[in-house]
């Protein structure tokens, strides 16, 4: 019989063999252009807030005395590739691999399957527009310049001794420590701060509130704060209430030039900038500081995302000094850029002395990340201690 024509078996294997190496090279294809359910973080761009873009100043203070600072502001970012719509291809996961400083993070470790895009997008907005405010706030009243707020109590705490005494949307009108005297007027959250951080948890304070258009007198004892990540007790107490800032009455505008960034974490550095610019002189010399964390109305630091991204990017771009929200300290460990300094900051007063203290070359008594990393241990030695 004629095989012309007609294919022998192992012609029959190896039509095979090359039909299903076809099919995996395409299904590798396929997977290397399709989105996967990771995201890629690296360090992102720094931008000296002290400077101009388009010809015009990143942070431009409008009815105020300013003055020219040599001191170089660094703003840091985090680099991220993909959304919370759907992550980066796996080519891009792939390479990602060889990459040194990109980090490969699941989408849904960082955003819930709820959560798209635009909701993302919007919020980081909104957060760096309640960051500008505060900071401009915080950094105006420290400058010596006259704001005022109202302050209202958005929600109790139930095991407080104020929830029995306060009601929502009672504003904070005056404060007094002590059972006779006159009460200071309350016109700042940062000024009733400065108050509370003197008074000992536990001890009875006086508010006057404004309820619905009546002043009220009532009293109770105050609350301790919770130890931070640290081991770190703020000082002073606490009322036991949630508020919200309103009608906030200031003498300038700070307006900003930051396109495409979002999220809260610029606020400290911001701060410091129009400190400086609101003060004679250079604050940090002709220093370039890079730094993070959040400013809250009451001038407190707080911690951020993705600090060890933001170190990489300031060393990167030269920066000399890192001013790190306290408690993000712990996330600096085998993170430490060589030739950067990195210092512990709990409040934008303390942020200035820290830069203040760069400019004079006189860091001696400043507190490292390492300081409190050190610190951090010695607590939980203690504890482990105390537990046996």
């Amino acid at each position: 019989m004629d095989n012309l024509g007609k294919k022998t078996g192992v012609q029959r294997r190896g039509l095979r063999k090359v039909s299903a190496g076809t099919c995996f090279a395409f299904v590798l294809g396929v997977a290397a252009v399709l989105p996967s359910g990771y995201l890629v973080q690296t360090p992102g761009l720094t931008l000296n807030v002290n400077s101009t873009l388009e010809g015009k100043p990143i942070v431009q203070i409008d009815n105020a005395q300013t003055y020219q600072s040599d001191t170089q502001f660094l703003l840091t970012t985090v680099s991220s590739y993909g959304t919370a719509d759907h992550g980066i291809s796996g080519a891009m996961v792939f390479s990602s691999y060889f990459q040194k400083n990109a980090e490969i993070i699941p989408v849904r470790h960082i955003y819930p399957a709820e959560v798209t895009e635009e909701v993302v997008s919007q919020h980081n907005q909104q957060m760096m527009t309640n960051s500008q405010e505060a900071a401009e706030i915080v950094a105006l009243e420290l400058a010596g310049m006259p704001v005022s707020m109202d302050i209202k109590v958005v929600e109790l705490v139930a095991d407080a001794p104020s929830s029995k005494v306060l009601q929502v949307n009672d504003i904070l009108r005056g404060i007094r420590t002590t059972e006779t005297g006159d009460f200071t007027e309350v016109k700042s959250h940062y000024q009733l701060a400065q108050v509370l951080d003197k008074v000992q948890p536990g001890k009875t304070i006086w508010l006057q509130v404004e309820r619905q258009g009546q002043i009220v007198e009532v009293s109770f004892a105050t609350r301790p704060y919770k130890a931070d990540d640290t081991g770190w007790t703020h000082p002073g107490s606490l009322i036991g209430v949630h508020i919200t800032i309103e009608n906030i009455e200031k003498p300038s505008q700070v307006n900003y030039l930051v396109p495409g960034i979002g999220g809260p974490s610029a606020g400290n550095i911001f701060a410091l900038n129009i400190y400086d610019q609101l003060t004679p002189g250079s604050l940090g010399g002709d220093k370039r500081i890079a730094g993070s964390g959040t400013v809250a109305w009451n001038g407190e630091v707080g911690a951020i995302g993705g600090i060890h991204h933001k170190l990489q990017g300031a060393a990167r771009d030269g920066a000399t000094d890192f001013l790190v929200p306290a408690t993000n300290c712990l996330e600096t460990v085998g993170y430490e850029p060589a030739g950067l300094r990195l210092w512990a900051v709990r409040s934008t007063v303390e942020a200035i002395k820290v830069v203040e203290a760069i400019a004079k070359n006189d860091t001696a008594n400043l507190t490292t990340c390492q300081d409190v990393v050190a610190q951090s241990k010695g607590v939980m030695v203690a504890s482990a201690k105390i537990s046996h």
